[in-house]
């Protein structure tokens, strides 16, 4: 699924943006996409950290101070 974006309209109380309950669905529905791709990633990540790589973490917070 594509993001669904919000019909804000075309003017501030002009009627032409999504109504509170499609915003509310769209919102929901955005959100639900992201929780399961979250959810899909954490699993697909899960045992496999390797500690070999804590060099680059400490590398990259010593060229960020």
């Amino acid at each position: 699924m594509a993001q669904q974006t919000v019909g804000v309209g075309t003017a501030a109380n002009d009627g032409t943006g999504d109504t509170p309950r499609t915003t509310g669905q769209k919102v929901n529905a955005n959100f639900t996409e992201l929780y399961a791709a979250i959810t899909s990633l954490t699993s697909s990540l899960a045992g496999k950290a390797n500690t070999s790589h804590t060099h680059l973490v400490a590398n990259l917070s010593d060229a960020t101070a």
